[in-house]
């Protein structure tokens, strides 16, 4: 194979005569390529219901195989597949906001709820947009501490 640099890139000019692959080229390869392994919408809502019933992803994968080998269908689910899945699920239940903007819309419901409260969002360091933690202390906290002066932790 010829190659030559374009524009920062490397584009192909020539190819060998004898074009071989520089891999093994197989079924059982091919079943875990991301394209053949995508599930269809039945075996997405099927999934889902699973996920909702808190079945193991590595259960729900096996799963799905069974029923794609049964029925005669290419590709071979992964557990990443499934985690995948899980989490377009959970974007969609949250109306496809960052949970970092549900995150901050529940601190500002809190302080609203409770002016004498303290809710505040931990950084590690200026401009980072790393989170650290969450620190919540609500009025009836505060006012339980002043009274007690000890703290729990379970």
């Amino acid at each position: 194979m010829q190659l030559k640099l374009v524009d920062g890139a490397l584009e192909v000019v020539k190819m060998p005569d004898h074009e071989q692959h520089n891999h093994e080229v197989s079924t059982r390869v091919a079943s875990f390529y991301p394209e053949i392994r995508k599930l269809t919408e039945p075996e997405r809502a099927k999934v889902t219901d699973l996920l909702v019933a808190r079945v193991a992803p590595r259960l729900i994968a096996s799963t799905v195989n069974a029923a794609r080998k049964s029925s005669g269908q290419k590709g071979l689910a992964v557990t990443k597949d499934i985690f995948n899945h899980a989490t377009a699920v959970k974007q969609l239940a949250r109306g496809g906001r960052p949970e970092e903007e549900i995150l901050r819309q529940f601190i500002i419901q809190q302080q609203e709820r409770d002016p004498g409260g303290t809710f505040d969002v931990l950084m590690p360091k200026t401009g980072s947009d790393e989170l650290s933690g969450v620190y919540v202390q609500t009025s009836h906290m505060k006012e339980t501490f002043a009274k007690n002066r000890q703290v729990f932790f379970g």
